[in-house]
């Protein structure tokens, strides 16, 4: 979106690398990528990079998430972000990542991860 009067060329580009989320799913897909890690994205990934809602949510094949939680931690040290994650019983983690120190300009990422699509028991 560019202001009234704001001279388009002048106008920020919006991309990967202009928002922490954007920085964060880009490191963390190409991770994947490289070790071979089955993920799908679930959903509103065609508005991705202006766009990433509130939370990042991918399938991750059962036997990538002991990869997949090492690779989420080594994306996260590399962008100075402070993390926890929480676990249910079914295999799915919640991801909340925070930039270092907290500014009040960047929010945070909220990533799910999960092993198949069942949601709430459907």
């Amino acid at each position: 979106m560019i202001a009234l009067g704001m001279n388009p060329e002048s106008a920020p580009a919006i991309g990967w690398e202009t928002s922490l989320t954007g920085r964060f799913v880009r490191s963390l897909l190409e991770a994947y990528d490289r070790s071979h890690i089955r993920y799908v994205v679930l959903r509103n990934y065609d508005r991705w990079p202006v766009d990433f809602g509130k939370d990042v949510d991918l399938v991750v094949h059962r036997d990538d998430l002991a990869v997949s939680q090492k690779l989420v931690a080594d994306v996260a040290k590399a962008q100075d972000l402070e993390w926890s994650v929480r676990e249910k019983r079914s295999g799915h983690q919640t991801y909340y990542l925070l930039p270092t120190p907290v500014d009040g300009v960047e929010k945070g990422v909220l990533l799910d991860i999960r092993p198949d699509l069942v949601h709430h028991g459907f």
